[in-house]
C-alpha cells in the first residue's frame, strides 16, 4: 500500500483514487480518551500506517480549528507514550499531508495543529494541499511544503514575551475565580481598573464599557447589535482578515475602502461608498499596514459620519505601539462623533497576552449596552479568573509596555535599511512579487518562515505579505535569522525596491 488516508466524514471527490490508497473515516475509530491506545481498532490503524508510504489528513476545518476525529487518529497512532514523550517515531520516514477546507481562520488553525501532532509522532515533511477551488484566500496557505525544519511562525498576529512573569503570576493569583461567571458587563474589579485608566473617555456622562472575550469577539456583539441585517459596513482594504468574514457571517454586506500604508494620507474619494453604509470600521494603528491615521485623516472619517450618519467601530488594539516619527503621538481621537463611535480594545498586544482572552469596548452608554447583550447571547462572560488577571497587569501596565516595545524595536532597528517599517504596531506589510501566496509558500521553505500572504487581508493586499517581529524573540534562537533569510528571498522574488 502506498498511501493512507485518514477522513473526518465523507467529502466529494472528482478524481479516482489511485491504486494502492486505503481510505478509513475516523468516525469508526474507537476514541483515545475512552480506550486509550488499546484495542483492535488501533492496532489496525497502526498496521496500516506502517505498510504505506504517505499519510494524508482529510477533512472539513471546524470553527476553531482541526476536526477532533482526526487528531483523535494521530492520538491513537501515538499508543501508550502519546502526550508524554517528546518525539514518537510512528510517522518517521513517511510524508505526511494535510487536506483541509472550510473557512480560511478554521483551516489555519486545524493546518497547525495537526502539523504540530504530526511533528511529535516522527514526521519531517509535511505538506499541506492548497488552493482547491480556488480558494487563494486561504489563510491555509501559510502551512504549505514545510521540510525537515520547522518554520518560525511570523504569520500569527501576536505578541509574545519569552518570559513573562506577570502574566504567569497574575494567572496563578487568579485561578479560583474560574468557578464562577462574571457579571454581562465585566467583573467589577476590572470595569473599575480600566476606567481609571481611560478616564472620561469612558466614565463621562452617558459613556460606559463593557468586558468581552477579546477584541474579536467585541467586533462581533458590536457588528450584530448595532447594524441592521443586511446593512452594509465599510471595512478597510487591505484589512483585518475576520472583518470581511464577520459583516459577512452576519448577513451584513462588506464595502471595502482603500486603506492607506505608513506615510500615506486617506484619499478623499476613500469612503466614497459611506452614502450605501450604516457603519465603517475604522482601524487606526493598523493591522496589517502599520499606518496611524493623522488629524486630517480623522477629519475625513468625521465629515463622512456626519454627512451620512456612520456609526463608527474603532479598533485600536495597536495603540500604544507606535514608532519613530509618530511615538508619542496619541492616537487621533474623533471626539466630534463620540455620540456615534464605539471603541474596541484589548489586552492581547499591548500587554502579551493574547491567550488570556479578554477584551472591552468603550462608548456611549445606549450602544454599548446593546453590544453588552449581544455578547452576553453569543458567549457570556469572558474568563472570571482571565479578567482578574488583566487587572494584575494593567496594575503593571508600564513596565510590561515598556518590555514589550524594547522587544519589538530592538527587532526593527536590525532590519535592513531599505526594509520599510510600520509606524505602528509589529508587522511587516512587505511587496513580494505578483502574489503573496506564492510567496508565503517560498518563505515557508527557504526561511524557513511563515508569513501571512497579503491576498488574506483583501484585494489591495496582492502581491504582498506580512511578517509578524512580535512572537520572534519567543520563536527560540534562529528565528530572527529565518526573517533576514527571507527578507533576502524576497528582494529576489520583487527585484528592486521595497515598498
Amino acid at each position: 500500500m502506498h498511501e493512507l488516508i485518514l477522513e473526518a466524514g465523507a467529502r466529494a471527490r472528482t478524481d479516482p483514487l489511485p491504486n494502492g490508497t486505503r481510505v478509513v473515516d475516523t468516525t469508526s475509530l474507537p476514541m483515545f480518551a475512552a480506550v486509550g491506545w488499546d484495542g483492535d481498532g488501533a492496532d489496525r490503524l497502526r498496521d496500516l500506517v506502517r505498510r504505506s508510504d504517505a499519510l494524508t489528513l482529510r477533512g472539513t476545518a471546524v470553527r476553531g480549528g482541526a476536526p477532533g476525529i482526526l487528531a483523535n487518529g494521530l492520538a491513537l497512532l501515538g499508543g501508550p507514550d502519546y502526550g508524554r514523550s517528546e518525539r514518537g517515531d510512528v510517522l518517521a520516514g513517511r510524508y505526511v499531508v494535510i487536506d483541509l477546507e472550510g473557512a480560511p481562520a478554521d483551516v489555519f488553525r486545524g493546518v497547525a495543529h495537526l502539523e504540530r501532532m504530526a511533528r511529535a509522532l516522527g514526521a519531517d515533511d509535511i505538506r499541506c494541499a492548497t488552493d482547491r477551488g480556488g480558494t487563494q484566500d486561504s489563510w491555509a496557505v501559510v502551512g504549505t511544503s514545510a521540510g525537515a525544519a520547522p518554520a518560525v511562525d511570523a504569520a500569527l498576529g501576536q505578541v509574545v514575551l519569552p518570559e513573562h512573569p506577570e502574566l504567569e503570576e497574575a494567572l496563578a493569583r487568579s485561578v479560583r475565580a474560574a468557578a464562577r461567571y462574571c457579571p454581562p458587563d465585566g467583573h467589577p474589579r476590572l470595569r473599575e481598573a480600566l476606567f481609571s485608566g481611560l478616564g472620561a473617555q469612558a466614565a463621562g456622562p452617558a459613556r460606559t464599557l463593557t468586558v468581552t472575550a477579546g477584541a474579536s469577539m467585541a467586533l462581533t456583539s458590536a457588528l450584530s447589535a448595532l447594524v441592521p441585517r443586511g446593512g452594509a459596513v465599510l471595512v478597510p482594504d487591505p484589512g483585518y482578515p475576520p472583518y470581511r468574514a464577520l459583516v459577512r457571517k452576519l448577513g451584513l454586506r462588506a464595502l471595502p475602502y482603500p486603506a492607506p500604508r505608513p506615510g500615506e494620507r486617506l484619499s478623499s474619494r476613500a469612503l466614497a461608498k459611506a452614502a450605501e453604509a450604516h457603519a465603517v470600521l475604522w482601524n487606526s494603528p493598523s493591522n496589517p499596514t502599520g499606518w496611524v491615521a493623522t488629524p486630517e485623516d480623522v477629519e475625513l472619517l468625521v465629515a463622512s459620519a456626519r454627512k451620512h450618519d456612520l456609526l463608527v467601530i474603532s479598533d485600536q488594539v495597536y495603540a500604544g505601539l507606535e514608532w519613530g516619527g509618530v511615538a508619542g503621538r496619541a492616537v487621533p481621537q474623533a471626539t466630534e462623533i463620540a455620540d456615534r463611535t464605539v471603541v474596541v480594545d484589548s489586552a492581547s498586544k499591548r500587554y502579551a497576552a493574547a491567550g488570556v482572552r479578554v477584551g472591552w469596548v468603550h462608548g456611549p452608554t445606549e450602544l454599548v449596552d446593546a453590544v453588552t447583550s449581544a455578547h452576553w447571547s453569543f458567549c457570556m462572560s469572558p474568563p472570571s479568573h482571565s479578567q482578574l488577571a488583566v487587572v494584575d497587569l494593567l496594575e503593571r501596565s508600564d513596565v510590561i509596555l515598556d518590555r514589550v516595545r524594547s522587544q519589538l524595536s530592538e527587532v526593527l532597528e536590525r532590519l535592513p535599511p531599505p526594509v520599510p517599517r510600520p509606524e505602528a504596531g509589529p508587522y511587516l506589510w512587505l511587496r513580494a512579487g505578483s502574489s503573496g501566496t506564492s510567496a508565503a509558500k517560498n518563505l515557508e521553505i527557504e526561511g524557513p518562515l511563515r508569513v501571512m500572504p497579503g491576498e488574506v487581508f483583501g484585494e489591495r493586499g496582492t502581491g504582498r505579505v506580512r511578517i509578524n517581529l512580535g512572537a520572534l524573540a519567543a520563536e527560540g534562537e534562529g528565528a530572527e535569522r529565518a526573517l533576514h533569510r527571507a527578507l533576502g528571498v524576497l528582494d529576489t522574488a520583487r527585484g528592486t525596491g521595497t515598498r
